[in-house]
């Protein structure tokens, strides 16, 4: 399939060069670092809340097994973050993924996007030789999905993402050390509960302020 370019652009708020700081869960006193990215406050961990339908506690009784992260079905994406907070949106995905290349030396701004199905081959954004778990804005780590019951570990991690444009509950990212795919497909989301995938979750707000200097890596 063509690959589809997209020009990135970034709008930097606030503060952001300094703005981390610690959020607390309301919910359960779970705390989270934060991180302000083109004018959105960032957890710069993966959610940990525990629901009735979560991989922890339901599926998994041993804690440390979602310690870096719970994982969660589409059916949950609209209710799962904090009050005032959402699921990442594609659009601030981007942002983030502005800001990292940025970071990197990588200045054009253009990625490929290539919605191929054959994922264990390509992934649609080249980060060009930048590995996107050695960053250190958001921390994101290789922490693989679960299928069914079951935790499957690989070199990789999937995240829930937001599509505003269609409202399609569908849309994840699979990432890679040097690259991530973002696609929709039912099968392994809408099938049999021994086939449902979870995936992890970042939880993303609204903040205001005049645009100032991009955050750095390193933070």
């Amino acid at each position: 399939m063509k690959p589809i370019l997209l020009i990135l652009s970034c709008t930097f708020s606030f503060g952001c060069i300094a703005q981390t700081g610690v959020f607390t869960d309301e919910r359960d006193g779970q705390q989270y670092k934060t991180i302000v990215i083109a004018g959105k406050k960032w957890f710069r961990e993966n959610l940990r809340f525990q629901t009735n339908f979560s991989f922890c506690p339901n599926f998994n009784k041993d804690s440390a097994a979602c310690k870096d992260g719970n994982f969660y079905s589409n059916s949950e994406l609209n209710t799962i973050c904090p009050s005032g907070w959402h699921v990442a949106t594609i659009p601030e995905w981007e942002s983030y993924m502005s800001v990292f290349m940025k970071n990197n030396g990588i200045n054009n701004g253009v990625l490929q996007y290539d919605t191929s199905k054959f994922l264990d081959k390509h992934f649609g954004i080249s980060m060009k030789g930048a590995e996107i778990f050695k960053d250190t804005l958001l921390n994101l780590l290789p922490l693989g999905w679960v299928e069914g019951i079951r935790l499957v570990k690989n070199d990789g991690l999937t995240l829930w993402v937001v599509d505003t444009e269609t409202n399609d509950e569908k849309y994840h990212f699979h990432i890679g050390k040097l690259g991530m795919v973002k696609h929709s497909h039912e099968h392994h989301i809408i099938d049999k509960p021994k086939k449902i995938r979870k995936f992890a979750v970042r939880c993303v707000c609204e903040i205001t302020g005049p645009p100032q200097t991009p955050p750095q890596a390193g933070l």
